[in-house]
């Protein structure tokens, strides 16, 4: 049976892709204007690369002494600059942060007021960010409170921190705990033996 609403559907519908087909191809016959130049400033920048120094050549006891006499300790005092860290940049540009031996050192005994006595305890620290407190706490502890840290062997290049090598070596340095950013916890392979390893090595 004949749908005259169906017909006049199909008929509206064709006449409507007809109109779209002549409205692109009369966009396409229009002459095109050259594009406007671009009003931003073009900025030019230089940027030197520096070699970062290896390990070997910061810790050669072969190669003489080249300061002598002449090198000297800057003065120390609870409120002098320690070191400068940044923001992790969450929900702002990250910005630096100056920290003074006084707060250095209050991190440092913050285990101090816990329930665990953790001098001896070895830390696993392989992937731990050094330019961010997560890392740069630790350093402290060591001295203050006595933990062990275990790092990646120092080479040349170094170690790769991925999730497999950070599990690897927190087994062969027997490390009790582990400190780490989350996205490598979360990608450690799951599996029984890495299960059981973990079991049998750290302090859970």
């Amino acid at each position: 049976m004949f749908n005259v609403g169906w017909a006049w559907w199909w008929v509206g519908a064709k006449t409507r892709w007809w109109l779209a087909l002549e409205l692109i191809a009369e966009v396409r016959r229009a002459p095109r204007s050259p594009a406007p130049p671009s009003t931003r400033p073009i900025y030019a920048y230089h940027v030197e690369l520096l070699d970062l120094p290896r390990f070997e050549v910061l810790y050669d006891e072969s190669a003489p002494s080249t300061s002598g006499g002449s090198a000297r300790i800057a003065p120390n005092s609870p409120d002098a600059l320690s070191m400068v860290l940044h923001s992790s940049g969450t929900s702002a540009f990250p910005k630096p942060i100056q920290m003074t031996n006084r707060n250095y050192i209050a991190w440092g005994t913050v285990p101090y007021y816990g329930e665990l006595d953790i001098c001896g305890t070895r830390l696993g620290i392989h992937t731990a960010p050094m330019f961010h407190a997560m890392g740069a706490i630790t350093l402290v502890w060591a001295v203050c409170c006595g933990i062990e840290l275990a790092v990646f062997k120092p080479a040349s290049p170094p170690v790769v921190g991925h999730a497999t090598a950070f599990l690897d070596d927190l087994v062969r340095s027997g490390s009790n705990w582990a400190m780490s950013v989350p996205a490598l916890v979360e990608a450690s392979p799951i599996s029984p033996m890495n299960g059981r390893r973990i079991q049998k090595t750290f302090k859970c």
